[in-house]
C-alpha cells in the first residue's frame, strides 16, 4: 500500500513541475502581445496633364535688310501650330537677308525645354550643316551655296518655355557669298525642325548661354 503510495506521490511530483512549467510559458507569451493598425485611403484621383507646344497660328511678313535696289523680296511664312511655310524669297547679292520672327506658345501644364534644332537640305542641292550647341554655332545652321539657314533668339530664350508663355523664335535666310550668280538659282523644300521636350535633362543647353 505504501509502494502505492510513494508511486502516486512521484507521478504527482512530475505532474506539479510540468504544471508550473507550462504556467510559465503561458506567461511569457503574454507578454509579447501586439496590435496591427490599420490605415484606409480615401478616393485619390491624378487629374490629366496637356502638353501643348507650338507655333502660334497666324502670318508673318519677314523684314528684309541688303542693299539690293531691287530682286530682294521676303515671302511671307503662313503659321500653323506644327508647321511654318515660307512663301517664295529672292535675295540677290551678298549681304541681302531675310528675318522673321515666330512666336512659339506653351499652353500646356508642363514646362518645355528646347531638346534639339536640325536642318534638311533644298531638294537636289549640295549644303554644308553645322551642328547645333557647337561653339561655332548656338542654333546650327545649313549653307546651301551662297545662301544660308538659320536660327536664333537674341535674348528671348526659346531654350525654356514655361507653362503658359511665349517666346519667339528668330529665323533667318541671308546671301552670305562673296560672288553674285550669273543666272537665278532656286533652292526648294529647305526645313529646319525644332523639338521640344518636358525632360529637363533632355535640353540642348542652358538659357542663360542665348543671349
Amino acid at each position: 500500500m505504501e509502494r502505492f503510495d510513494l508511486k502516486n506521490k512521484k507521478i504527482l511530483i512530475i505532474i506539479l513541475f510540468i504544471s508550473i512549467f507550462s504556467v510559465g510559458v503561458i506567461s511569457i507569451a503574454f507578454a509579447a502581445l501586439s496590435q496591427t493598425l490599420n490605415i484606409t485611403s480615401g478616393k485619390v484621383t491624378q487629374n490629366a496633364l496637356t502638353w501643348n507646344v507650338g507655333f502660334v497660328a497666324g502670318t508673318y511678313t519677314g523684314t528684309p535688310d541688303g542693299t539690293s535696289n531691287n530682286g530682294l523680296s521676303c515671302g511671307s511664312i503662313t503659321a500653323t501650330r506644327n508647321t511654318l511655310t515660307v512663301a517664295n524669297t529672292t535675295l540677290s547679292k551678298p549681304g541681302d537677308v531675310c528675318r522673321y520672327s515666330i512666336p512659339i506658345s506653351n499652353t500646356g501644364d508642363l514646362d518645355a525645354y528646347l531638346q534639339s534644332i536640325s536642318y534638311t537640305k533644298p531638294t537636289s542641292t549640295t549644303c554644308t550643316m553645322v551642328a547645333a550647341n557647337t561653339t561655332e554655332e548656338r542654333y546650327g545652321s545649313m549653307t546651301c551655296g551662297n545662301i544660308k539657314y538659320y536660327t536664333w533668339s537674341g535674348c528671348d530664350y526659346i531654350s525654356v518655355i514655361s507653362k503658359n508663355n511665349t517666346r519667339s523664335l528668330k529665323l533667318y535666310v541671308e546671301y552670305v557669298g562673296d560672288s553674285l550668280n550669273s543666272s537665278a538659282v532656286t533652292q526648294k523644300n529647305a526645313q529646319i525642325s525644332v523639338s521640344y521636350t518636358d525632360d529637363y535633362n533632355a535640353r540642348l543647353f542652358e538659357s542663360s548661354w542665348e543671349c
